[in-house]
């Protein structure tokens, strides 16, 4: 069996209809016990569409495409805030990739281009009832607030949890 390469390259424009058509296939599968299929259905028709991804890279989103074998099998992307902080916005796998130890790449890589940008604290939301949550736990996030965010006609039920980042010495 080939030994599987994993790396992470910025995305293109070019490369949102392959983050929409990931974003398609992860969504339902990962959030269909934690959110209604309508409320999935609503956050991927106005997300990740390429016109919203394209809207969103210009307010200042990175996006980043995880490759493994020269597929694209993920996505995400961060943000800058005041205050010296960036988010991840996005990160998403698919399924068959969980429990290779790509989300900690990903997670990693997300720290060091923060530091890289003199960032003090790296933050996220996760929704409250989401499985993931533990992941972020178990890097060293912690929970910074807890939110109920109306979207619409749904909520968003999410802690907000930050890492604070130290320099490279």
């Amino acid at each position: 069996m080939k030994k599987k390469t994993f790396s992470l390259r910025p995305a293109q424009t070019g490369d949102f209809a392959v983050i929409q058509q990931l974003a398609y296939e992860i969504w339902p599968t990962w959030y269909a016990s934690i959110i209604s299929m309508d409320q999935i259905e609503y956050m991927l028709r106005n997300f990740y569409s390429p016109h919203a991804l394209t809207e969103q890279a210009e307010s200042g989103h990175r996006f980043f495409m995880a490759i493994e074998n020269q597929k694209a099998v993920g996505f995400m992307s961060l943000s800058p805030l005041p205050g010296q902080e960036w988010k991840v916005e996005k990160l998403y796998l698919l399924s068959e990739t969980r429990g290779r130890g790509y989300g900690k790449k990903m997670m990693g890589f997300a720290m060091d281009f923060a530091r890289k940008q003199k960032a003090k604290y790296l933050i996220l939301n996760v929704n409250r009832f989401n499985e993931s949550r533990n992941f972020y736990f178990g890097l060293g996030f912690r929970v910074r607030q807890v939110v109920d965010i109306p979207l619409a006609c749904f909520w968003l039920n999410d802690y907000v949890v930050e890492m604070k980042l130290y320099p490279h010495r």
